[in-house]
């Protein structure tokens, strides 16, 4: 895959993770049992970056 469609591809993701990431916070508070604050900053909030 070239680069710039791989980067495309990244940064929708991206996007697609930061709309959504109460709900992926919610789900990993539940999977792992973690605080919720500590699911949606480092966690959540890293994976976009």
């Amino acid at each position: 895959m070239p680069p710039a469609a791989r980067e495309h591809l990244l940064l929708k993701l991206a996007d697609l993770v930061e709309q959504h990431k109460e709900e992926l916070a919610t789900l990993e508070t539940l999977n792992q049992g973690k605080l919720l604050d500590f699911s949606k900053m480092p966690e959540v909030a890293g994976s976009v970056q």
